[in-house]
C-alpha cells in the first residue's frame, strides 16, 4: 500500500511522485514482511538483465506461470525497452553528475534511502570530490 493521504469519505490520494521517488522500504509494512520477500539484484548491462530474467523466470516457474507468458516475460526484459527507458542516456549521465558533485544533495538523498541502501545491499555513494583526493 502506497503512503497516502486520506480524504474525505474515506478514498485513497494517491500521489505518483510519492509511489515513485520514495524509499522502498517504506511500502508494505516492509520490516515485517522481508522474510516473505525475495530480493532480485540485477546490472543495467546486457548480462546483468539476462540474469535478472532467468532469476525471475526460476521464481515464476515455481509459482506455476505458463512457460508462454514467461517467455513474453524474458523478452521484454531482454529485447524490448520501455518507452521511459534512460539507461545510457544524456539526461541520466547529467542527473547523474549534478548529484555526485553536490555533497549537500547527495548527503540528503542518501539519508532518504539510507535503509534501501542497506536492505537490497546497495553501495553508498561517494560524493565526486572525495573521490579525487
Amino acid at each position: 500500500m502506497v503512503r497516502a493521504e486520506m480524504q474525505t469519505g474515506g478514498f485513497w490520494n494517491f500521489h505518483y511522485e510519492l509511489a515513485h521517488f520514495s524509499p522502498q522500504t517504506w511500502y508494505c509494512n516492509f520490516k515485517e514482511n522481508l522474510h516473505n520477500y525475495k530480493i532480485v539484484r540485477h546490472g543495467q548491462d546486457k548480462n546483468g538483465v539476462a540474469a535478472l530474467s532467468h532469476e525471475l523466470d526460476a521464481i515464476y516457474k515455481a509459482a506455476h506461470v505458463p512457460e508462454d507468458v514467461r517467455q513474453g516475460i524474458h523478452r521484454e526484459l531482454c529485447v524490448g525497452k520501455s518507452e521511459n527507458f534512460t539507461n545510457g542516456t544524456t539526461e541520466l549521465k547529467n542527473a547523474y553528475d549534478t548529484l555526485m558533485s553536490n555533497e549537500t544533495l547527495l548527503n540528503i538523498i542518501t539519508r532518504m534511502y539510507y535503509y534501501d541502501f542497506i536492505v537490497f545491499n546497495f553501495t553508498l555513494p561517494v560524493p565526486i570530490s572525495l573521490k579525487q583526493t
